[in-house]
């Protein structure tokens, strides 16, 4: 008998080691058994192994001391599962998913409790068997237990290094696409810098077009491409040479035919660049027409996307509003009349419409617009001041 305790004593300390490896709480085990003395036992039997066990009756009782104790596992019966897993090991894995679960079946509820194996709890314990497979299903099931914790920890700790990952991936983003836009916009300075008058005309296009899109209502990543298109869309000009570009006199039909190459030429070299397809179409559609009279392609309408539609009248109140190597800025009940007249025949009516609401008067436009304005009137003041000259002897 002596023999047989010293025999029982050894078993268990390898046991005692396992648990003291683990956290504090691997060692306090809730049992929740009705039948009083086999309760007793399966505490006892605990015990011996290392464990601090508590037994109770009552479910009550039970989520009480779970509330107060750190418990690592639970042992219950499978009554306590409930009607369609609604009962304790249910709560436990909802509420406290870091607690193991073992279910005490009968030999006869054994098959039908496996179906509760993950989902409700970590292991079942035949009650015949209790004596022999205790302590080798406690472990079993703490294991589980913790392996849940540890891939819910990795499951946080990736989720975290996934955000964080896309948090340095949107800086980067935004990172290049500063640098690609400062990249255009030094270009498209440079173009209008060559226009001597017009200086900043791709820049004051791009701000009305971004003021038409959010009367319109568009969405960022069309007002993106209006605000590209916009900045771009005489890019086709670099090619046209000096002597026509700058020419300070109407244009020869031959002239013309070059000058209207531009859209075209623009094109050409926007379609191929990264994320710029959209504005492609606005540098080839700002010179197009709503009734379909227009160039490079001639198309009429809807066929126009509506982002070169916004340009074309963005392209139209800054060419009106400023001076031009031939006039000087147009007076703006000129310059409103000029859009109400080409409303539905030049310019989609509704953009026309938004741009009529959006702009009622001098202080309505871009700054360069209000400065040549009182040049304009300076220049047009002191004429009327200055002697006639005389006439030829």
């Amino acid at each position: 008998m002596r023999t047989s305790s010293r025999s029982a004593r050894q078993e268990a300390r390898p046991a005692l080691r396992v648990v003291q490896s683990a956290s504090p709480a691997d060692r306090r085990i809730l049992v929740i058994v009705a039948d009083a003395s086999f309760r007793e036992t399966v505490v006892r039997l605990l015990a011996l192994d290392g464990f601090e066990a508590r037994g109770t009756v009552e479910r009550q009782e039970a989520l009480a001391c779970l509330e107060t104790g750190d418990f690592g596992l639970v042992l219950c019966e499978e009554s306590e599962t409930g009607t369609e897993g609604g009962g304790l090991p249910a709560h436990l894995r909802r509420e406290r998913p870091e607690i193991g679960v073992v279910l005490l079946v009968s030999e006869e509820r054994a098959e039908q409790a496996h179906l509760h194996v993950p989902a409700l709890a970590d292991d079942l314990l035949l009650k015949p068997r209790c004596r022999d497979d205790l302590r080798l299903t406690i472990h079993r099931a703490l294991a589980q237990a913790r392996l849940r914790i540890e891939n819910r920890e990795l499951r946080e700790s990736l989720d975290l290094e996934g955000e964080r990952h896309v948090r340095e991936l949107s800086r980067s983003v935004r990172s290049v696409e500063r640098a690609y836009r400062l990249a255009l916009e030094s270009l498209v300075a440079a173009l209008d810098a060559r226009e001597g008058e017009t200086h900043r005309h791709s820049r004051r296009v791009a701000e009305y077009a971004g003021r038409l899109a959010d009367a319109l209502g568009v969405s960022e990543g069309e007002k993106r491409d209006m605000f590209h298109g916009a900045l771009l869309h005489d890019l086709g000009k670099i090619g046209i040479p000096d002597s026509i570009l700058l020419k300070p006199a109407p244009l020869t039909n031959d002239e013309w035919r070059i000058m209207r190459s531009h859209p075209r030429l623009g094109y050409n070299i926007v379609r191929g660049l990264p994320g710029l397809r959209a504005a492609a179409e606005c540098v080839i559609g700002h010179h197009e027409r709503w009734d379909g009279g227009g160039y490079p392609l001639g198309f009429a309408g809807e066929e126009l996307p509506r982002a070169a539609r916004v340009v074309a009248v963005a392209d139209a109140i800054d060419a009106m509003s400023v001076r031009r190597p031939y006039r000087d800025p147009l007076p703006f009940d000129r310059f409103v009349a000029e859009l109400v007249q080409n409303r539905g025949t030049q310019f989609d009516p509704e953009v026309v419409d938004v741009a009529l609401q959006l702009f009622r008067g001098w202080a309505d436009l871009h700054p360069d617009a209000q400065a040549w304005r009182e040049v304009a009137e300076s220049a047009a003041s002191h004429a009327r001041f200055e002697p006639p000259a005389r006439e030829a002897a």
